[in-house]
This record gives structure tokens, sequence and C-alpha cells, in this order.
């Protein structure tokens, strides 16, 4: 796609999901009534300019910039288009301009606390707070917004035991050096990078919130991205991710229909997986290349199926076609780097190293020269991972009381979940945008906090719900064999086979562990 060369300005540029359009130009109609001049992709792009350079030009063009978050993810290109205009508020700071980027909430959105929502936003999730909202988005057009008083009150900073996503680049800080080895990897043309660390080490956040975001704000060569974990159903997984990118526009349902017969045609080979993939890097209309995040990688080897713990002769042919299936696929994978644009990144457990050396040539070869370990992160990435967010919504820290949590942490090797959960528990006490050391205490401090809402939880619970979540636990965790490297794992289970008291019990965990 391509610009006009026009230079015609725009009071707003509205950015969003292609699945929100209708909601969007309601508002565009909206606006229009109080001579909002607005740029809309669809209407204001026409041939001229590749798609990147036109859709900076008309950034740099717009006083303004709304993204528009609906029920679903951020849209391929509308993450681009909020990193880039974040760039562009960054810079205006600097010359003490203003550039207002406008999170603007849709009927049905589900908004997490992430780096729009330091802003202040407009809500037009009900009809009685539509005129408010207008009110809001027009306000924050020219400029005359005040932000709203957060105090530490209405975001919470830390994600509790929640990888970071890309949505949560804004707190996610500490890994600066580690991110530019994995850049220079990157611009070292490796086809296949490998994060690999112990758990706990953030290998899941480095590569989504760390990498990823970088890779948005490139011009050239311009990168889109999906991700995926392997899984029980390592073709299923990669189509489910790909579908949105071929096929935008499709419902939920539709989505899950297209992905299974998209790997069902990834089993037929012939080169099927790399046609694929060009084909999802075309449908972006502008990227260049296209990064597959194999996040989790270790379950290729966690979730296989053993022939050899199997006593029916029928279930070791299936588990060993299963386990063919499964090397086929990861070879077409690796192989689709040369004939495909695309870069894939693993993230792998260290204790899985020896796995992934043994299971191909080719990615042992890979290993090699692309790999980047993961490890403890410094005393002082640590601090700012600890006082950074804080200080982004205006908390502060008792005298002491950081010094005492990196104590903690140390002692700790892999613990930056722990981490992150006690912090969250953390701001869940604070008294006046202030975190104390008595409340450190009285969550259980950094292994306690955890342990203690577990108990609290499980002290609760029916004696039904206990037997339940005993089961539970017994089928989501992967005891490793004595004789087998590599340490206990989790490992998914359908809710078919917890069962509904199962199943309940882990909505009600699940709720409680995710810390704000």
């Amino acid at each position: 796609m391509s610009a006009a060369t026009s230079v015609t300005t725009y009071d707003l540029f509205l950015s969003y999901n292609r699945q929100d359009q209708d909601a969007v130009l309601e508002v565009r109609r909206k606006l229009d009534l109080h001579g909002i001049r607005t740029f809309l992709d669809r209407d204001n792009l026409v041939a001229g300019l590749p798609w990147p350079q036109a859709l900076e030009q008309a950034l740099l063009l717009s006083r303004a910039v709304a993204v528009f978050l609906g029920p679903r993810d951020l849209g391929t290109w509308q993450k681009r288009e909020m990193f880039f205009a974040l760039d562009l508020q960054a810079k205006a700071e600097r010359e003490n301009r203003k550039y207002p980027v406008i999170p603007v909430l849709l009927k049905n959105a589900q908004p997490q606390a992430g780096f729009l929502f330091l802003n202040t936003w407009a809500d037009f999730r009900t009809v009685d707070g539509e005129a408010k909202a207008l009110e809001a988005l027009i306000k924050g057009i020219q400029q005359d917004a005040r932000s709203e008083a957060r105090e530490g009150s209405s975001v919470c900073p830390y994600l509790g035991l929640r990888p970071f996503r890309e949505e949560d680049k804004a707190f996610y800080f500490g890994r600066d050096d580690f991110i530019q080895k994995l850049i220079g990897k990157l611009n070292g043309q490796h086809p296949i990078l490998a994060v690999v660390g112990p758990s706990g080490s953030g290998k899941s956040s480095v590569a989504l919130a760390g990498l990823l975001p970088h890779l948005r704000r490139l011009r050239s060569p311009a990168f889109d991205a999906v991700s995926f974990t392997p899984g029980d159903n390592p073709r299923l997984r990669l189509a489910s991710a790909l579908v949105p990118l071929l096929e935008p526009d499709l419902s939920e349902v539709t989505r899950i229909a297209k992905a299974g017969e998209l790997a069902t045609a990834f089993e037929q080979g012939n080169g099927m997986l790399a046609a694929t993939l060009v084909r999802a890097l075309d449908r972006t209309r502008g990227s260049d290349r296209l990064l597959l995040i194999v996040d989790q990688f270790e379950e290729f080897f966690t979730l296989a199926p053993k022939p050899e713990d199997l006593q029916d002769a029928k279930a070791k042919e299936d588990a060993q076609r299963q386990l063919r299936q499964r090397s086929e696929f990861l070879e077409e994978l690796l192989a689709s780097t040369r004939s495909a644009p695309v870069t894939i990144l693993i993230t792998l457990r260290a204790d899985y190293y020896g796995h992934a050396l043994n299971a191909s040539h080719a990615l042992s070869d890979a290993l090699n020269r692309g790999q980047v370990a993961l490890g403890p992160m410094l005393r002082e990435e640590l601090q700012k991972a600890i006082e950074n967010p804080a200080t982004l919504v205006g908390l502060t820290f008792e005298r002491g009381l950081v010094s005492r949590i990196l104590n903690d942490v140390n002692s700790s090797p892999g613990s930056l979940p722990l981490l992150e959960y006690a912090l969250s528990q953390l701001w869940g006490e604070r008294r006046n945008g202030i975190l104390t050391s008595e409340a450190y205490e009285r969550i259980g401090g950094l292994t306690g906090a955890i342990r203690d809402k577990a108990e609290g939880i499980y002290g609760n619970f029916s004696e039904t719900e206990k037997r339940a979540t005993r089961t539970l636990f017994g089928r989501l965790v992967r005891v490793s064999p004595a004789d087998m490297e590599g340490a206990d794992t989790r490992q998914r289970a359908a809710r078919a086979e917890i069962g509904e008291a199962g199943w309940q019990v882990g909505l009600k965990l699940a709720g409680a562990g995710s810390g704000c």
C-alpha cells in the first residue's frame, strides 16, 4: 500500500483492528460532526509510497493518534502504528511539545495495564459513557486533557505470574544489554536464534516484551511476527498462529476450523509450510520478514508421546507415528528459513539443551551459531525491574525495602516469577502511594507471598475441591524420570481429562495467581 504525496494534515490518526472497523467508523462519524479531521487508512492511503513510509508520513501529518482497543488483540499493523506513535510522542516530549497517543476503549474491550494506559483514555464501552468519552477524546486531540491522577491506584505495574507480552513493554526493564546481544545476532543474518536459560529466567518475556517491540519499530527491514508454543500438536499450534495473518477478518469459530485445515495441509509436506509462511508475509502488505517465535521449545520433548511407556500395541504404534510427525515437522520448520524470508527464534530451558542437540542435526548447527545464553540479572538490572515500573505509576518504595528485596532475589536463583508476584501483592498493600517494609513482611516476602496465597486458597476449599486440586496438579505437572535429563515440567490437560471439579478449581487458582 502507499500514500498520497499531498501535504494534507489531520487532527487524528485512527489506528484500529480491521475487525473493529464498524465501531471505529461510528466514532469517526461523531468526530466529523465536531470538525475533527481524521486519517483512516482505507480512505487516505493511495498509490505512492511503500506502506511503512506511508504510515510514518501519515503519523507525522497528524496532531494526535487514537489507538482503538476492542475485544480482540491489537491488529498486526496496529501494533506497528502504536510503536511508531509512541516514538513520536517520546520525541515530542524531549522537545517540550505534545503528541497525544490516546487509547480508545470500544465495547467489550479487555484492557491490560500496559504502556498505553499510562496515557489518559476515552472509554466508549458503555452507551451511558459515550458522551463523556467523546469529550475526553476531543480534549486529548486538542491537547487540553489532564492526566488522570493515578497515584499507583488504578494501574498495577507488575504482572504477577504472567509472562511479559508485547503489550506490557512499558513495564519491562532490566534486560537491555541482553536484548542488544539478541539484536546483534539478528543483524548477523542468523536464520535460527535460540534464547537458552534456566527455568524462571524470563526467556519468554525477553522475546515478547524485549525483542519484538524493537522489531516493530524498524522501518527497514519491516518485521511482522507470530508466536506459538508446540504443545501436544505443534502443527496445529503454528496453524492457529498463522490464520489471523492469512485471514484477518474471520470469526473466532471459523479461525479454529481453518487452523485445523491448515494443520492437515502441513502434514502433506511438499513445501506447504514454507509456502504458507511466504503467503502470510505477503498478506501483511508491507512486511519484509517474518519472525516466528517458538516459545517453550522444550515442549517438543516434554509433551511428546513415549512409546516405551505404553503396553497396548496400537497405542505404541500411534505414539511412534506422532513422534515421527513431530520430527518431520521440526525439520520442515527449520528448512523453511532457506526458502522463505523467515527468522525463527526459540526459547529453550537450559536443562533440555541436550534434547535439542540430539533432536536434529540442523537444529544442533543452528544452536551452535545462533544461541544467546540468558543468565541471571545483575543487581543493578534487578533494581531497574523493581523500581522503574513503580515510578511510572507514581509509586515509591520505603527506604531500604528495595535492597532487602534484592538480597532475597539473589539468594533464590530463578526467582523472577516469584519477584513479580511478590511485587504485585505488595502493590495491593500500598498506602498513599508508598510500598512499605511492613507490607512486605505481611505478604510473606519473596518466597512466602505465593506460598501463603496458595495455602490460604487451598485452606478455604471444600474436601471435594481439595481432592480435585490434587488430581489437577498430578495431571498438570510432568515429573521427569530419574534416568532422564531435565527437570520436572508443566504439561497441558484437556477440560475433559480433569473433569468439571478440576476445571472449576483451575479457574479459581488461575484468577488468584494473576497477581494485581
